[in-house]
């Protein structure tokens, strides 16, 4: 899709901030105040081997940005081969 980590949380923070549980809405906020995966990782869970759990939340935060069509509009459900306007 393109878009930064950071992207991803600011988008979040705006449109899902009501449906998340408590440990998404502190990972959102960390990434808003820090703007690094390796530093939310370092500040939350105290080390960076837990980075792997930022990336499975942002991405949790995409897929739900995603399904409610607030990005992606122009993204075919079920074609994973990306299409550019004109090219076929």
């Amino acid at each position: 899709v393109g878009l930064t980590p950071t992207d991803i949380a600011m988008l979040t923070n705006r449109y899902l901030r009501n449906e998340l549980p408590n440990e998404y809405l502190r990972v959102v906020d960390a990434m808003l105040r820090y703007k690094s995966i390796r530093a939310v990782a370092q500040k939350l869970f105290g080390s960076l081997s837990k980075r792997w759990i930022v990336r499975k939340i942002l991405r949790e935060c995409l897929h739900r940005l995603l399904e409610k069509g607030i990005i992606g509009g122009a993204i075919e459900k079920g074609n994973n081969s990306s299409k550019v306007m004109g090219q076929k």
